[in-house]
């Protein structure tokens, strides 16, 4: 309740039919199933964090990809303190806010947030969204789109966890893995809702990029049966997680690190666990 009550009375919803929509998507607990070991002094802060990206996402939608690159251009212009949000802008004031309260509380980690924030903020607009793509490039194109290192950051800064980078370049295989995986269970899970919108907004922001499309395109098999091929995908890249953090693990490692390769697979299942479950893309006539 206390992060939804902090979106309800500071975000501008245009109607109470929006505010209804976004209490039943419960956007809150994509945090708990994703990060269920945070701190309990983080988990509101870092709540609000994921709640302001989902609905920064819904906004560009309905932007075109010029537009919505200005529009997440000056948010980060706001984050890196170049200008200052608009009297008029709750959105700007609730951007900057929720950034300077994950500082308070840790600013090494926080920092660690933002380049793979302003990465994925860009990704967002990028023409790259647009051009046709093989399975390969596609899975390539959303290390950034389905902003990994963003949400890697995210977990170190929800469990305190500090590791060298030394550390994080000996786990780059296993974070590559683990991106393969919550990007393609995300897009078999919001490809209904993706296409939906496709179909109902005219605007470039809601323009399919999902990799049941792309292997739709390159197989002739019908939707259905590209979710079924990208769920077998899906279970190999469990079983390949298992063999390589084992890998890890047998050559020594800090027990901060173990802790943070604990945590991704954590986040394997929570992304899994929440995409099945959100009326976000589970309620086709949640609108």
């Amino acid at each position: 309740m206390l992060v939804n009550n902090y979106f309800l009375q500071n975000w501008p919803f245009p109607d109470e039919r929006s505010r209804l929509k976004f209490v039943a998507e419960g956007l809150p607990t994509w945090h708990c199933c994703q990060y269920p070991t945070s701190l309990n002094d983080r988990v509101v802060v870092a709540s609000r964090f994921t709640v302001m990206l989902f609905l920064v996402d819904d906004l560009l939608e309905h932007m075109s990809l010029q537009d919505g690159s200005s529009y997440n251009e000056r948010l980060i212009s706001i984050v890196r303190g170049e200008v200052l949000p608009a009297e008029d802008s709750p959105i700007e004031k609730m951007v900057l806010e929720i950034w300077q309260q994950m500082r308070a509380i840790d600013k090494t980690l926080s920092d660690d947030v933002e380049a793979p924030t302003f990465e994925f903020w860009r990704s967002q607009n990028a023409e790259a969204r647009l051009a046709k793509k093989s399975i390969a490039e596609y899975l390539e194109y959303r290390e950034l789109d389905v902003a990994s290192q963003l949400l890697l950051a995210l977990q170190r800064f929800s469990q305190g966890i500090n590791v060298t980078k030394e550390e994080l370049a000996s786990v780059s295989e296993i974070e590559l893995n683990y991106t393969h995986h919550i990007s393609v269970i995300n897009d078999i899970l919001s490809w209904d809702k993706e296409y939906r919108a496709s179909k109902d907004i005219n605007a470039e922001g809601s323009i399919v990029s999902n990799i049941v499309q792309v292997l739709a395109n390159e197989t002739g098999l019908d939707y259905d049966g590209s979710k079924r091929v990208l769920w077998t995908m899906c279970r190999e890249w469990e079983r390949n997680h298992a063999d390589l953090v084992a890998k890890r693990l047998e050559e020594g490692c800090s027990g901060s690190l173990k802790e943070y390769l604990e945590g991704i697979e954590l986040q394997m299942c929570g992304n899994e666990l929440w995409s099945r479950t959100t009326f976000r893309y589970n309620a086709p006539n949640l609108k």
